[in-house]
């Protein structure tokens, strides 16, 4: 289960790091934000971090209404509505699996 796991994560990187490039495609600052905000989260989930993953879920609830209401992804609207509504149980299933709580890092790793 940990592999497939850690496959998913994977994934969600590499979905991230396209988001990223699409969100600078776009050309205005909006794009530039969002690719900005995208670069945090990914960095949070290659980090495994359980905010990281709450921010993923967010982020793709966010996408989705983003195309569902017209406001972006007019050209990917399908597409973007699509892997929005997926990245949310795929990161609530990430956060479960790989992201610790603060306290069991405190033992794992002391500092």
């Amino acid at each position: 289960m940990k592999k497939f796991a850690l496959l998913l994560n994977y994934l969600m990187i590499g979905l991230f790091v396209l988001s990223i490039a699409l969100f600078i495609s776009f050309g205005h600052i909006v794009g530039i934000f969002l690719a900005f905000v995208a670069a945090i989260i990914t960095f949070g989930l290659w980090k495994k971090s359980r905010w990281g993953y709450f921010a993923a879920a967010a982020f793709g609830l966010a996408c989705f209404q983003l195309a569902k209401q017209g406001y972006q992804f007019q050209t990917l609207k399908r597409e973007a509505m699509t892997l929005g509504i997926l990245m949310i149980p795929i990161a609530i299933f990430l956060h479960e699996q790989l992201a610790k709580p603060k306290e069991i890092q405190d033992k794992t790793y002391p500092s």
